[in-house]
């Protein structure tokens, strides 16, 4: 039989365990990456700064044949060869390192990326992989890809190497964390890029520069500014941060394709 003055102690301790199920079945989903919200709730959780992860449901890529990334337009004039891959200083055309330093026969090696150059912009930065989590969005489950929390600047591991058709995809702050993308919006069609892979630089040429607005978009416009980070039949570099600088209201997306051959760079060039 139950003492009646007991049963006060009995009814908090239930309402104990009931907190502490709840309290483990969201942990749970936490460590599993899954987040339970409506895009409007979702939306009112990214803050006002930061990077804003570009969701995709996890089976765009197989839905259609047109789901893959937009196609590009034609290359502009490449401009001389400003990268100066051997001094921390002003770009210095004299000592970019040649293009016979790899034989033709390893013209387009498969490399992951380690390093990215933008001369225009005086960046130089490590790159490092980053990782992704899965959220429940609308009933429906998405993959985000996060940027890293420090300077650098994160190579989405499911996209491709350098050297191969495909599309790599880098992304990175551009108001806190190190604000590695912070001057990216200054850059321009025609400017290059320089990717480093061990010990191997390829050089690339920006075609297309744009602003999105992300926030308080509808799902499909959303999705539409996400497809810039999917598999492409060409060869390219994609670099996606957020727009403006006090805030993330926009998607700020640059894409390069090749220009030229791998050349090898310095060992002391190489990021550790």
């Amino acid at each position: 039989m139950i003492n009646l003055k007991s049963r006060p102690l009995i009814l908090v301790g239930m309402i104990l365990v009931l907190i502490g199920i709840a309290g483990l079945a969201l942990s749970t989903a936490e460590l599993v990456g899954v987040q339970f919200a409506s895009f409007e709730d979702w939306e009112k959780n990214q803050g006002d700064t930061g990077f804003i992860p570009l969701s995709l449901p996890l089976n765009l890529e197989t839905e259609s044949p047109q789901a893959g990334s937009p196609s590009l337009p034609p290359l502009p004039t490449m401009p001389a060869i400003t990268a100066d891959l051997k001094n921390e200083g002003e770009p210095n055309a004299s000592t970019a390192a040649p293009e016979s330093a790899i034989t033709p026969e390893a013209t387009r090696p498969a490399v992951i990326p380690t390093r990215l150059v933008i001369p225009s912009i005086q960046l130089d930065a490590p790159i490092v992989p980053t990782r992704s989590k899965q959220a429940r969005i609308g009933g429906e489950i998405y993959e985000q890809w996060q940027a890293p929390d420090k300077f650098a600047v994160g190579w989405y591991t499911g996209s491709a190497v350098l050297g191969q058709v495909g599309n790599t995809v880098l992304v990175g702050h551009h108001n806190v964390d190190g604000k590695v993308f912070e001057n990216l919006h200054k850059v321009q069609p025609g400017d290059e890029i320089v990717l480093v892979g061990g010990t191997v630089a390829l050089r690339y040429q920006v075609v297309n520069v744009m602003i999105l607005p992300e926030r308080n978009v509808d799902v499909q416009t959303r999705l539409e500014n996400a497809r810039w980070i999917l598999p492409s039949e060409d060869e390219r570099v994609t670099l996606v941060t957020c727009w403006p600088a006090w805030t993330n209201t926009h998607r700020l997306i640059v894409v390069a394709q090749p220009v030229g051959e791998p050349f090898v760079v310095p060992e002391d060039f190489l990021v550790e």
